[in-house]
C-alpha cells in the first residue's frame, strides 16, 4: 500500500506530510495510527520505515481484519538541496531523517523541533513546534541542554572561558532578570553556561550544559 502511495505521489509531483493507518477489528473500535513527517516526503522505503516504527510500538486490543491507508495532506514536493559531491558516508542520514525515525519510535511529543522566540530571557527564548522550520540563533554561546530551573554550581573555582554576556530584560511584565552569563569549565571538565547577578560577582548558577 505504501508502495502504491509512493507511485501515486511521484506521478503527480507531490509528497505526503501526514497519513493515517486505519486498523479494523471485528468487535472493537478502529485503531488509528497517525504518521506525521517534518517535511513532505515521497520515498516509499522511508515512508514504510516510519510506518513500521509506529506499528511496532502499538498494542492491539484485537486481531486486525482490514487495513486502510488514508493520505489527504499532499503538498507539492520540493527536494532538499544537496551538495554535488557529498562527503557524508552513504549509510548515514541527515538530521531531519534521524528526527523522524526518533518520532516514529518514541512519539511526536517526545521529539519536537524548537523555534526561536524574540525574547532575551533564555527560559522564554524557545518554543516547541510541530515542524522544524529554520530559526535564528542568538549571538554568543548557547548550550544544547537548558535546565528547567538554574541550579547552584558546587564548584568554587571554575575556569571562565568566555564572558560576561549581560542579559537584562523583562521589566515590563514583572519578571525582570539582570544576569551576567559566562561560559565556564568545571573541575571535572564539563562546560556550563552559568550566571550571577549583573554587576554582583558571587556564586555561579548553572543554566545549561554544553555537550
Amino acid at each position: 500500500m505504501i508502495g502504491d502511495l509512493a507511485t501515486f505521489l511521484a506521478g503527480r509531483d507531490c509528497g505526503v506530510q501526514r497519513f493515517v493507518l486505519l486498523l479494523e477489528h471485528r468487535r472493537q473500535p478502529v485503531s488509528e495510527v497517525s504518521v506525521g513527517l517534518l517535511s513532505a516526503e515521497r520515498d516509499g522505503e522511508r515512508l514504510f520505515e516510519l510506518a513500521r516504527g509506529r506499528l511496532e510500538t502499538l498494542e492491539l486490543a484485537a486481531p486486525v481484519q482490514a487495513l486502510t491507508l488514508l493520505a489527504e495532506d499532499l503538498p507539492r514536493f520540493v527536494p532538499a538541496a544537496a551538495e554535488l559531491f557529498s562527503n557524508r558516508p552513504q549509510q548515514s542520514q541527515n538530521w531531519l531523517q534521524v528526527c523522524e525515525r526518533l518520532r516514529a519510535r518514541l512519539g511526536d511529543k517526545v521529539v519536537q523541533p524548537l523555534a526561536a522566540v524574540d525574547e532575551h530571557r533564555p527560559e522564554r527564548s524557545w518554543l516547541a513546534q510541530e515542524r522544524g522550520d529554520a530559526a535564528a540563533r542568538p549571538v554568543g554561546p548557547r548550550p544544547g541542554w537548558l535546565l528547567a530551573e538554574p541550579v547552584l554550581l558546587n564548584d568554587l573555582f571554575p575556569r571562565v572561558l568566555a564572558g560576561p554576556e549581560r542579559i537584562e530584560s523583562g521589566w515590563w511584565d514583572g519578571d525582570d532578570v539582570r544576569r551576567d552569563y559566562y561560559l565556564i569549565e568545571t573541575r571535572d571538565g564539563r562546560r556550563a553556561w552559568a550566571f550571577h547577578g549583573a554587576g554582583r560577582p558571587g556564586p555561579f548558577w548553572v543554566h545549561g550544559w554544553f555537550a
